[in-house]
């Protein structure tokens, strides 16, 4: 997945950051879905979720965490911080399907 991951984002190396995004997500979903491998016909959602997490933390080039920085003042703006759900939200309808009930 990590491969698949990184043609789609277009990057060179940055291991590590990718395989930490693939491994949050994987775990967001089948703790989502209360399952204990993700199926082949959530593949294409898990990877634009990957694409959505890398973005969001790993792709603006700067410091995480850090959603502005003003020179003149020194003032620092920090970005709240996100929970694995907040990420699942826009695809849950398409989670649900797939959801098994926990007994």
């Amino acid at each position: 997945m990590v491969e698949d991951l990184r043609k789609l984002l277009g990057v060179e190396g940055r291991d590590a950051e990718l395989e930490f995004v693939v491994g949050f997500v994987r775990d967001a979903i089948e703790s989502y879905c209360n399952v204990d491998e993700i199926c082949k016909s959530l593949r294409k959602v898990f990877l634009k979720i990957c694409v959505d997490v890398f973005r969001e933390e790993f792709g603006r080039g700067g410091v995480y965490g850090v959603s502005g920085i003003a020179e003149g003042d020194v003032r620092v703006q920090f970005a709240p911080g996100r929970d694995a759900e907040s990420y699942l939200r826009p695809y849950l309808g398409q989670l649900r399907a797939k959801r098994k009930v926990r007994w």
